[in-house]
């Protein structure tokens, strides 16, 4: 906060946050708050003496039950925190995590700091006051987090052998695509590449510079069912390299001519053209 000293001593400003007497009433006034200076001078009104102590409020179940409902909602994305206790389990979060340099945490812990930096793009250090742990650590942790999910389960986003993608179900979708008046009635799920912008790098800029959008990036080719899930991820490739490119590289189309058939009739996905 020593960042802006002039604004967090404004009278406007204490007087706004004065009205904060109880953790529960300063997490309710954060969560329909819409101005983020705001939120920013509440949390360091509720946190400043957690930080002291160096102890994150979400370490215990207790705490993370404490929370709002409307508070979990923004910033975890989840409606309650019962649901972020499901996930936590569904995900196989250990009861303890330890980061490369030693730091400790429960997997409840570095699983909300994974859902709090990915529900909004946001820096480490405006994590630091709902999570008062140094950047570094709150670094460590969001990756540690990020690998134990992706290593047990990416194969859901990259194998196409998954419940949600048999044969009856991809009918299920082609009959929901169809309802909305799609012309094609074989037609399970929708197919594209993104580019997602890097900063530019020192060496082998041309590699992932893409003509097209005008920036340095990475591809990746999604294919998102009617269910609302992305059933299979790949990449990512040079940014440089067109959708065709990734669509060989995948294999989706030799994959899909074998084993998607539906009484000896081919299912199709839907997407952008692409030259031969």
């Amino acid at each position: 906060m020593d960042y802006f000293p002039d604004l967090f001593d404004s009278e406007f400003l204490i007087d706004y946050i004065d009205c904060v007497d109880s953790l529960d009433d300063g997490l309710t006034l954060l969560a329909n708050g819409t101005d983020e200076l705001l939120d920013l001078a509440i949390l360091d009104r509720l946190f400043r003496a957690n930080a002291s102590a160096k102890r994150g409020i979400l370490c215990e179940e207790c705490d993370l039950f404490s929370l709002p409902q409307n508070f979990v909602q923004k910033f975890f994305r989840f409606h309650t925190t019962d649901d972020v206790v499901q996930m936590s389990d569904l995900l196989q979060m250990p009861a303890e995590m330890q980061a490369v340099n030693g730091t400790k945490a429960s997997g409840l812990e570095v699983l909300c700091i994974v859902l709090r930096r990915l529900a909004y793009p946001c820096r480490f250090s405006d994590l630091c006051a709902l999570f008062p742990r140094t950047e570094p650590e709150l670094c460590l942790l969001f990756n540690l987090g990020i690998h134990h999910i992706y290593d047990r389960f990416h194969h859901k986003l990259t194998d196409f052998d998954q419940p949600w993608l048999a044969v009856p179900e991809l009918l299920r979708y082609c009959d929901a695509v169809g309802r909305k008046g799609a012309p094609l009635p074989n037609c399970w799920g929708f197919i594209d590449g993104t580019v997602r912008p890097i900063c530019k790098p020192k060496y082998h800029q041309r590699e992932v510079f893409n003509g097209h959008k005008r920036v340095h990036g990475l591809k990746f080719q999604s294919i998102v069912t009617p269910n609302g899930l992305v059933s299979n991820l790949y990449g990512p490739i040079e940014g440089r390299r067109h959708d065709s490119a990734l669509l060989n590289a995948s294999g989706a189309m030799d994959y899909m001519e074998q084993n998607f058939n539906a009484n000896g009739a081919p299912l199709c996905l839907w997407g952008p053209s692409i030259p031969p």
